[in-house]
């Protein structure tokens, strides 16, 4: 079954299917056996993705879920068919970073104006007792921050803005 995620917002088309006695997923045109297995007493599970073996920790929150591996956190959100298709070719449909889950601005990291890099941190936000960064998602000018330090927020709430960009 084919399917789109959101895993910090960058969009992944995957393709999660049954494989011998387990599943495989296929990313990009790779196809990995891959196995999570039951908690273990602290809460931990093991991934497994082909040969490579991780220890995570998931939480789940509504229609998201939240992986911890390796001392970082990713929020990964199933995307609908029907949202995917709303949004292909949209310009500029990508100005406004949305929370991945409820939580708390932890840090700004950027000022309105300021031109960034994709994968530039621009906030801290904590959920769960996990800190998550929010990277620009493109090139771009910050436009506004939508929260302040301190700030509680919901899930999809607006977190960072950046500003259109114009053809020239």
């Amino acid at each position: 079954m084919r399917r789109h995620f959101e895993i910090d917002d960058t969009a992944i088309d995957a393709a999660l299917m049954r494989h011998g006695d387990g599943y495989a997923l296929e990313v990009g045109g790779e196809r990995q056996a891959i196995d999570l297995s039951p908690p273990a007493a602290d809460g931990a599970r093991t991934l497994r993705v082909g040969d490579r073996r991780y220890r995570v920790h998931v939480a789940r929150d509504g229609d998201a879920t939240f992986v911890q591996v390796a001392g970082r956190s990713f929020a990964i959100r199933t995307i609908e068919p029907l949202t995917v298709f709303a949004h292909a070719g949209a310009a500029n449909a990508d100005l406004t970073a949305r929370a991945p889950m409820p939580g708390t601005v932890v840090s700004i990291r950027a000022q309105p104006g300021a031109r960034i890099a994709k994968g530039e941190t621009l906030m801290v936000i904590e959920s769960m007792k996990l800190e998550t960064a929010i990277a620009a998602w493109r090139d771009g000018t910050v436009d506004a921050f939508h929260l302040a330090v301190g700030q509680t927020f919901d899930r999809d709430a607006p977190l960072v803005s950046l500003l259109a960009e114009t053809a020239e």
